[in-house]
């Protein structure tokens, strides 16, 4: 009775036995798929950060490029401004010049025509 107790409980350890080992190896496969998986996440990512190093690199370079375009264009900006204010400064230079020989004119003018009317009244009175 003892042997077949023993032999029941070597069935029992054989089948849990049996039962680990699959279990076992349904847990080593899922451990491999997580591993590749991983694995395959990793190459991604550093496919992903190679990418985007390149393309920062590449936008770092344009935005060089644009920051030296702004600054020729600011440079050409600053020239022109300077140059009519300049122009500016010369034409109120002239148009003071113009207005102070109209007022000379007018003057003139003014002088002339008393003169005018001065002959004309001696010229009257000695009729």
């Amino acid at each position: 009775d003892s042997s077949n107790m023993a032999i029941l409980r070597h069935e029992q350890a054989l089948h849990q036995f049996e039962m680990l080992s699959r279990k076992h190896g349904h847990l080593q496969s899922e451990y491999k798929k997580c591993l590749e998986q991983l694995n395959q996440r990793s190459v991604d990512l550093v496919a992903l950060k190679t990418t985007a190093a390149r393309e920062i690199r590449a936008a770092r370079g344009e935005l060089a490029l644009i920051h030296e375009e702004l600054k020729k264009q600011r440079e050409v900006n600053q020239k022109q401004l300077k140059q009519l204010s300049e122009s500016k400064a010369e034409h109120a230079k002239a148009l003071k010049g113009k207005d102070e020989e109209i007022k000379k004119l007018r003057t003139f003018l003014k002088l002339a025509s008393s003169r005018i009317e001065i002959e004309r009244r001696s010229v009257s009175s000695s009729c």
